[in-house]
């Protein structure tokens, strides 16, 4: 890179156009991409899997931005303990994982008075008088788990070229 707030220069599908500085980078807003555009200009795209021909984007990373919309983003790896960061390991730039809740179990089991024996309250140990029976707990939650969340829009500096 050149001197402090230079881009590099190169002949490429893209021509002499400069790479933008912050090329690459995402960034969440709560604009519409019209009024985004018009404020940090046209090297800046939603980040919806559109096709971005003839970007510096395009040349270097891939040919489509990553789909962003309705996700959450995570930090890579980076070597860092499955343990303490992604269960998964350290994946490359991009990639997408569905969905997923932890494995786990729940054991229920219910105390049922037998028929015989009248007036025994559950907490109270007593043999023969009782039985156990496994129950499904109820089910509850909605329709995903996530934390507290805002909804923004995720824009990706691609480099646009000349025409766009």
């Amino acid at each position: 890179m050149g001197a402090e707030g230079e881009s590099p220069m190169a002949a490429s599908a893209v021509g002499t156009m400069p790479m933008p500085q912050r090329f690459g980078e995402v960034v969440a807003s709560m604009l519409d991409e019209a009024f985004f555009q018009s404020v940090y200009g046209p090297d800046w795209v939603l980040a919806d899997g559109r096709t971005v021909t003839g970007t510096w984007y395009e040349e270097l990373v891939s040919a489509n931005v990553p789909d962003l919309r309705g996700l959450f983003l995570r930090g890579r790896n980076y070597d860092r303990s499955k343990a303490s960061g992604n269960a998964e390991g350290d994946l490359v730039m991009g990639t997408f994982q569905a969905f997923q809740v932890a494995r786990h179990s729940h054991t229920c089991l219910e105390m049922i008075q037998n028929d015989a024996v009248d007036g025994v309250d559950s907490v109270t140990t007593h043999s023969f008088e009782h039985r156990n029976e496994s129950r499904q707990t109820g089910e509850f939650g909605g329709d995903e788990v996530r934390p507290n969340c805002v909804t923004v829009n995720f824009f990706i500096c691609v480099g646009a070229s000349e025409s766009q």
